[in-house]
């Protein structure tokens, strides 16, 4: 919020996801667009358990930070795409798609930066962007199954 209000930065990177809308909440996205800066969102697809693709069980590399987390957490974030997939008709979109259009959906976000490993996960990644952003009702939906769920352990939203 600093570097946009108080230092000039034209644009900042910060994380923004579907359990993650800190940068709505902070007024960071306000704050964008009214001196026109932009967001590079970062974790678009929260660590790829947005894609549907990630399980608690799923055994991470040593060096990985997810197999840091706790199973608790990572059972929330596995089990969290389906509460979005379900609240919306997203007809013919796969889980990474929906994650990367709610990001791009906000004018001040300039870009995002998704992970991919394979050709097909490039292709789909490029797909999102052509579908359009969500309607201001679709986001607001999907912005109250945030603010209804605590997506990340050990924060009390109540308290805010």
């Amino acid at each position: 919020m600093i570097a946009i209000a108080k230092l000039g930065f034209d644009v900042v990177q910060v994380n923004f996801n579907m359990m993650d809308q800190r940068p709505i909440e902070n007024g960071l996205i306000d704050a964008c667009r009214g001196r026109g800066a932009g967001i590079i969102a970062r974790t678009p697809l929260c660590f790829g358990f947005l894609t549907g693709k990630y399980s608690a069980q799923t055994p991470f590399h040593s060096q990985d930070h997810r197999g840091k987390w706790s199973s608790q957490q990572l059972e929330v974030w596995a089990n969290a795409y389906r509460l979005f997939r379900a609240a919306l008709p997203f007809d013919g979109q796969t889980e990474a798609q929906i994650a990367l259009r709610y990001c791009l959906s906000y004018s001040e976000v300039s870009t995002v930066i998704p992970g991919m490993l394979l050709d097909s996960e490039v292709n789909e990644n490029v797909v999102a962007s052509t579908l359009g952003p969500f309607s201001g009702r679709e986001r607001c939906d999907i912005e109250a199954i945030y603010q209804n769920n605590i997506f990340f352990l050990g924060i009390d939203k109540s308290s805010k």
